[in-house]
């Protein structure tokens, strides 16, 4: 049964000011001595998405959005992506809620779970939140045309409450979650920004943007949602359940960013989630630290969708949320296993109902044994071998998607990289490249990597400096062995390179085209350059002893000899 709560519960949701397709809205009510009750409302998209009908198969195909810098190519038909599913504030919206009491800690005192009617009483943008967080709030910047004049005042104070209710609680339980040893692993993001969103023109700047408290708040209840609901599904149809797995790693393979960061003075211990999380906190002030994370996620596996009766053969563990049962549920309108999870739990429901109807009428607990197969819902469910297909397929899918939006954000660079070319043709003070800071990433037997956190991109510099349109000054020779390329910039004089070490690089066009760019490095100053002499000296020192001790000793004879090129 379908519970109406459109108005016991002032729902409100918090999404990018852009955003059209809403999973997913909150209410948060006090009731007085510190406790709260809390809702989670996600978007009941099975209701129009008939199990095994032409839609559903389709959305099974697809099985996730793609976002690209201005375009999203939906899962769903656009008209329920953004309209009937969504959870806009124009009318009832149909809804699967998670809700519990909780005190302001986040601990949960009671929950339920069921499928309701809600109303949104107002869609937020993230910034519309963090300025409420930050008590710097504008009501004026809020859209509640939806309601009557005489309600402005009164939905105002409620958001406001519910945010800063919401924000308590949130921030309890994600010091709890770094507390047991929970990953960090967000990156900041390039965005683009145009004269006209509505246009396909170039972008006419770029900004990084980073998560702020307000991303945090809406994350915190979405994982505590998908963590409860797991456990609710795998309770009740434990064969036929969808789960999301993240394998610890094998920490062999952080032997190189140890080892980089060694030579640094650094240390990266790894031997447990919360001695790694505790490290990226401590390194969280580096120089590097943004390519000290996205080494650290190159470390790790990717986390995957699996039919939960793989439990026999691996952990369902997440590792990065360091939580023992984790699945998708929070975002049925982009991703397909959401939309197969919100079936299974509906499934769960109705086993449970009458497990507990059972248990009131005197039936002992250990005697009641109900298939999914005698509740209506069961019909829903897929066999255990199509939920592993569904599984592989959106993983597949997801990867596919995700370098699809990393390929889209490299080409609207390349767009606005274009257009700094035209304006420099027109005003030669314009500058036609963009200087960034690169890190040497890795070091291969004929070539080296470097990575631009600003950008978000890898780019294979070879050893030739001709390859692949890569361009630098110099040429070089490595000594990959230790992590370690030896540049020359000048006849006679080198630079030693390390892992994590880094340089000022200009940005541009590449040359004859104009979708791809090029990264030229520039030279450090003379005075850390080193002569051949010192190169081999250097090249033939036992690796137990860091580079750095190298270059300090080197440095050193050159002070000593009075070096002429320093």
């Amino acid at each position: 049964m379908r519970i109406g709560s459109k108005h016991e519960r002032f729902v409100v949701s918090i999404d990018p000011a852009t955003a059209r397709d809403l999973d997913d809205a909150l209410s948060c009510e006090p009731l007085g001595g510190g406790n709260y009750r809390v809702g989670v409302h996600i978007a009941d998209v099975s209701a129009f998405v008939p199990f095994g009908s032409a839609l559903d198969e389709e959305a099974r195909k697809r099985a996730t959005s793609v976002y690209l810098v201005q375009k999203v190519i939906p899962m769903l038909p656009r008209k329920l992506c953004e309209e009937h599913c969504s959870l806009n504030t124009l009318g009832d919206k149909l809804a699967f809620t998670v809700e519990w009491t909780m005190d302001s800690r986040g601990r949960i005192l009671k929950e339920w779970m069921g499928q309701t009617v809600i109303r949104n009483q107002c869609k937020m943008a993230y910034e519309n939140a963090q300025d409420i967080i930050d008590n710097k709030f504008d009501p004026s910047c809020l859209d509640l045309s939806h309601l009557p004049p005489s309600r402005h005042r009164w939905a105002i104070d409620k958001i406001k409450d519910a945010v800063h209710g919401l924000w308590t609680i949130a921030a309890n339980i994600r010091q709890a979650r770094f507390d047991r040893g929970a990953l960090s692993l967000n990156q900041a993001k390039m965005y683009f920004d145009f004269e006209n969103n509505d246009t396909n023109t170039a972008p006419k700047g770029w900004h990084l943007h980073e998560t702020a408290e307000a991303n945090w708040l809406v994350e915190e209840f979405m994982v505590m949602a998908n963590a409860r609901v797991t456990e609710k599904t795998i309770e009740f149809c434990p064969d036929n359940a969808l789960a999301r797995w993240h394998e610890s790693p094998d920490t062999s393979r952080f032997k190189t960013l140890r080892d980089a960061l060694k030579r640094k003075g650094q240390e990266m211990k790894v031997s447990s989630g919360r001695a790694l999380a505790d490290s990226l906190e401590r390194l969280g002030k580096h120089r590097e630290a943004a390519t000290i994370k996205a080494l650290t996620i190159r470390c790790m596996h990717l986390a995957k969708y699996c039919c939960t009766t793989e439990a026999a053969d691996h952990s369902l563990s997440h590792y990065a949320l360091n939580l023992p049962l984790y699945t998708h549920f929070t975002s049925p309108i982009r991703r397909y296993a959401d939309l197969v999870v919100h079936r299974v739990l509906k499934c769960a429901l109705e086993i449970e109902g009458i497990v507990q109807r059972a248990i009131r009428d005197g039936v002992p607990e250990d005697q009641i044994s109900i298939s999914p197969k005698e509740v209506p819902s069961g019909q829903l469910l897929l066999h255990e071998s199509d939920v592993t297909d569904v599984a592989l397929h959106c993983n597949e899918r997801k990867e596919e998607a995700r370098k699809c939006s990393d390929q889209s954000i490299e080409l609207y660079y390349c767009l606005y990289l274009q257009s700094l070319y035209e304006q420099n043709k027109v005003d030669g003070r314009i500058c036609k490249f963009e200087k960034h800071h690169a890190t040497l990433s890795k070091v291969a037997d004929k070539s080296f990597q470097i990575y631009i956190p600003t950008i978000g991109c890898e780019r294979e510099l070879f050893h030739d400096n001709g390859q692949n349109d890569q361009v630098w000054v110099g040429t070089n020779k490595k000594n990959a062995k230790e992590g370690v390329v030896y540049i020359q910039w000048e006849e006679g004089l080198f630079q030693e390179a390390c892992i994590l070490d880094g340089w000022e690089a200009h940005v541009t066009l590449k040359p004859g085209q104009k979708l791809d760019f090029t990264v030229q490095l520039q030279p450090p100053p003379r005075s850390e350059l080193m002569t051949e002499e010192e190169v081999l000296a250097a090249v033939n020192t036992p690796a137990s002893e860091p580079p750095d001790s190298k270059q300090k000793k080197n440095n050193e004879q050159r002070r000593r000899k009075g070096d002429s090129h320093a």
